[in-house]
């Protein structure tokens, strides 16, 4: 049986990869290499893309109760977009688009939100700045938040 870390990270990757420019949602990122883990590497970014760049746990006893404890995840995720002029506000608005349709793609999530005990979703980041030579693009760093409880000893 997979852990409960393991099965939420999966859950955020599947939902994800559901936002499929439709219904809804503004762009693609179903086709199977737009949801990776860690960061772009090299000068060219596919987009959209979003990256799973790091998962932080912090787990303590004390607040959980005799033979429980209590799980503080935190998954932060890049996004990055391409935005139809190198216009600073039409970066930033591509990346708001993206940052959007990951909301509604985890806010819809039944099972995860559930799973979870809730999801706390909070942008850190809208970029419009060049990165380098990553010209026409937008950026959005977000966390995402949780919190569940396991019993000791599984």
């Amino acid at each position: 049986m997979a852990s409960t870390l393991r099965t939420l990270i999966a859950r955020v990757v599947t939902d994800l990869e559901g936002v499929n420019g439709a219904g809804g949602y503004v762009y693609d990122l179903s086709d199977g290499d737009r949801v990776e883990y860690g960061v772009p590497t090299g000068e060219s970014v596919r987009v959209p893309s979003v990256y799973i760049v790091s998962v932080d746990v912090a787990s303590d006893t004390e607040t959980a109760g005799l033979g429980s404890y209590h799980h503080e995840v935190e998954i932060v995720l890049d996004g990055w977009v391409g935005a139809t002029t190198d216009d600073p506000g039409a970066r930033l608005l591509a990346a708001t688009d993206l940052l959007d349709d990951v909301h509604t793609a985890l806010d819809a999530d039944e099972h995860l939100n559930s799973g979870a005990n809730g999801i706390n979703i909070t942008a850190i980041e809208l970029s419009h700045t060049l990165v380098r030579e990553r010209v026409r693009l937008g950026k959005f760093r977000c966390n995402l938040g949780f919190s569940y409880r396991t019993s000791a000893g599984y």
